[in-house]
């Protein structure tokens, strides 16, 4: 809501001119950061695969004896998804997704055009943010109503998605370094 009141007064504009101002001032430094992190991610990257790597190799092999203990030791872990897990769950899945802040800036660009009082425009933010976490509301309101079948669903998603995750996060985060990479050193090649 701070956001939207920020973007309805302009300071995101005028902090918006304040970096444009220091990337055109300051272009070779801001590009040579941007390769170095995009390096550093890199490496970051590669390692993080090769570390799932080596303790899925790691599991494997003491998988015999340790199974049933894990199993017990998931289901005790998970037996009850409490109500802080799902406002994480839900403040990192919107963080997460930029694509669901894309609605919010219509949204916002909409109500730019409007020339409301502080007091109007308090209510109409609070309106989208009530529309805003429905979703999650209604999740909760899920879980509270029927636990147990939460918890089951909860643990086939974590294990899918744990498998699926740790292999393909390192993936993205390579694709995406060497992506921040590649735009630092062509821009750095027009400068010279």
């Amino acid at each position: 809501m701070i956001f939207g009141y920020l973007v309805y007064y302009g300071v995101i504009g005028t902090i918006n001119l304040l970096f444009s101002f220091l990337l055109r001032k300051y272009t070779l430094l801001f590009l040579s950061l941007e390769i170095f992190f995009g390096l550093c991610l890199v490496l970051f990257s590669v390692g993080w695969l090769l570390k799932k790597i080596k303790l899925n190799r790691q599991n494997r092999l003491s998988k015999g004896d340790t199974q049933a203990s894990e199993k017990n030791e998931i289901k005790a872990k998970i037996k009850y998804v409490t109500p802080l897990a799902l406002i994480n769950i839900g403040i990192i899945s919107t963080v997460s997704e930029l694509t669901s802040a894309v609605p919010y800036f219509a949204f916002l660009s909409v109500l730019i055009t409007y020339h409301f009082s502080f007091g109007l425009l308090t209510l109409v933010l609070i309106c989208y943010n009530i529309i805003y976490i429905a979703p999650f509301v209604l999740l909760y309101v899920i879980y509270i109503l029927s636990k147990a079948k939460f918890d089951r669903v909860y643990a086939f998603f974590r294990k899918r998605c744990s498998t699926l995750l740790g292999y393909s996060i390192p993936f993205l985060l390579f694709i995406i370094a060497a992506i921040i990479v590649f735009n630092g050193v062509s821009n750095i090649m027009t400068l010279v």
